[in-house]
């Protein structure tokens, strides 16, 4: 199921506005160097459907939102909406928008909270210089 980077466009669509469009890059950017470190492990493809890893990647979206300023931030459809374009941009179409929504239904759950949180922070303190290499994510790929 590793299927993050089958998608079938590298680029945004052309309507999505360059401040949007730097969110969702920086967001995918520190998902994505952890994720190529990682899909080597055994058990790699399985990790997806863990809620620790899709809060992990909502977060990281969801704060990259926040600190460019994307308009919308506080409307819950604008939200979704934002959430969905970063895993498509990640993802290709399909399996992108498939797997927001399916992450979507695991807030709540202890991990996934978890994991969002760790995502928007460590997306934001790799924004702040506080951390040199996003590592988080691929930590707990590795089990650490």
């Amino acid at each position: 199921m590793a299927f993050w980077n089958n998608k079938t466009e590298t680029t945004p669509k052309p309507s999505i506005e360059q401040q949007t469009h730097n969110a969702i890059g920086i967001a995918a950017h520190i998902i994505d160097v952890q994720l190529v470190r990682a899909k080597n492990m055994p058990g790699f493809g399985e990790l997806f459907v863990c809620p620790f890893v899709r809060g992990y990647l909502m977060g990281a979206f969801t704060a990259a939102m926040q600190v460019y300023k994307v308009p919308g931030f506080k409307d819950d459809m604008k939200m979704m909406e934002f959430l969905v374009d970063g895993h498509v941009y990640m993802m290709g179409e399909k399996s992108g928008r498939a797997y927001a929504m399916a992450s979507l239904q695991c807030r709540g759950d202890r991990n996934y909270d978890f994991g969002n949180r760790v995502g928007g922070t460590e997306l934001i303190d790799f924004l702040n210089d506080e951390v040199p290499v996003p590592t988080q994510l691929f930590n707990y790929c590795k089990g650490i």
